[in-house]
């Protein structure tokens, strides 16, 4: 009989005295399979040759002389096939459970990502959209989500400066503690992606470079500041030049490819100057005073006189105006004070009106130390006295035109 169909290529054939002497064959010389010879109460299981000798009459036991593998008879074939058919249907369910369950498994994920990218579309925004709407004055929507720097908190009592990567949803935070951390800015989860401390080193200022690879860190108790290289994981110490002095009540043009100035006028009515602010789209430029006051004048003609007259006086501050901050779009300017709690105001652009629902009565910033706009406005974030990185999301009102 062919038994090469049936799956049993390696056969071997074996005498029952041979099953029941020493010279029993190993498991290697066995088929994979389980054959019930049902006439001779002999079956061979995985590869274990077996006879049920106990409780057995002897009439009923196989020939000594008869060789198994030639006594399949027509239900021993078929019994085999039944089990056969039977281990491959049972193989293709599973395959179709499996396949089932990958697909169900792939739809979740991907309903998850969708969910995912909804909840980042909520709460990250536009921060590298290139898509813009026009900013009505008045009131501005800016939703309070998680503190930037809300994994750690170490970066000391006082946040003196805070800054959104230029290419990247990236924040970095920096405070007198001396240690600058990086987050992954969400909205949500604000991960932390690496802290740096340096020693005995109390950071006043902390800024990118241009191409994103590096951040400088200074102080104003030291003379040098450092380079912190992200890709080399490496801090450079470098010696600061002394500064030539400056008359605090006028404003200095510099030619950065020349490194010269080139022109200087006087700030008008003031006394100390405190900030500086240049617009992006080279318009404007901004400038807080020790008294409070913000004078906005137009970039163009600045260098036509040495004494312009400002476009705008602000006088919604009434302490030292610390921080000034255009955002990327130059549509709104942010001004505060460090010497008084909830000392911010956001000004609209070109109107140069003041947001008059920002701060809130409900809205506790304390005294802000430093501020900041993402890199198309979906995000604003303030650093205050309290150690916090405040994380603010705007939401842009679009106004459709009416269909007639």
């Amino acid at each position: 009989m062919e038994l090469v169909q049936f799956g049993l290529k390696n056969w071997k054939y074996f005498t029952l005295s041979e099953v029941k002497t020493s010279n029993t064959p190993n498991r290697d010389d066995c088929p994979k399979a389980m054959v019930t010879v049902a006439p001779y109460w002999a079956e061979i299981l995985f590869g274990r040759i077996r006879t049920p000798e106990s409780g057995v009459p002897e009439s009923q036991m196989v020939d000594p002389h008869a060789r198994l593998g030639f006594e399949l008879t027509q239900p021993a074939v078929i019994m085999l096939k039944r089990k056969q058919n039977s281990q491959k249907a049972g193989k293709k369910r599973k395959f179709e459970a499996k396949n089932e369950k990958i697909l169900k498994k792939e739809k979740l994920e991907q309903q998850s990502r969708v969910k995912t990218e909804e909840e980042q579309r909520q709460h990250c925004g536009n921060f590298l959209s290139k898509k813009t709407t026009v900013l009505h004055k008045g009131v501005i929507e800016l939703k309070r989500l998680r503190d930037l720097n809300m994994e750690t908190y170490t970066e000391g009592p006082l946040i003196k400066s805070i800054q959104f990567h230029p290419g990247s949803t990236v924040g970095l935070v920096a405070g007198v503690s001396g240690v600058a951390s990086l987050f992954q800015v969400d909205g949500y989860n604000n991960t932390k992606l690496q802290s740096v401390q340096f020693e005995r080193f109390p950071i006043h200022c902390a800024r990118f470079t241009n191409d994103g690879c590096q951040f400088l860190v200074g102080s104003q108790h030291h003379r040098h500041f450092f380079c912190y290289d992200m890709m080399a994981d490496k801090s450079l110490r470098i010696i600061n030049s002394p500064a030539a002095e400056i008359t605090h009540m006028k404003v200095y043009t510099w030619d950065m490819s020349a490194r010269a100035c080139v022109h200087r006028f006087l700030d008008d009515g003031c006394i100390v100057g405190s900030s500086l602010a240049f617009s992006p789209n080279s318009q404007f430029l901004a400038c807080g005073s020790l008294s409070g006051i913000v004078n906005v004048y137009d970039a163009r003609n600045l260098t036509t006189s040495n004494a312009p007259s400002p476009l705008k006086i602000l006088l919604n501050l009434t302490t030292p105006v610390t921080s000034l901050k255009f955002n990327a779009a130059s549509e709104i300017l942010a001004m505060a004070s460090n010497d008084k709690d909830n000392a911010i105001k956001l000004v609209h652009f070109p109107s140069m009106t003041v947001f008059n629902n920002f701060p809130s009565a409900q809205t506790p910033l304390f005294r802000p130390q430093c501020l900041d706009f993402s890199l198309n406005s979906g995000y604003f974030t303030l650093g205050n006295g309290k150690g916090a990185a405040l994380l603010f999301r705007w939401h842009r009102t679009i106004h459709l035109p009416l269909v007639q």
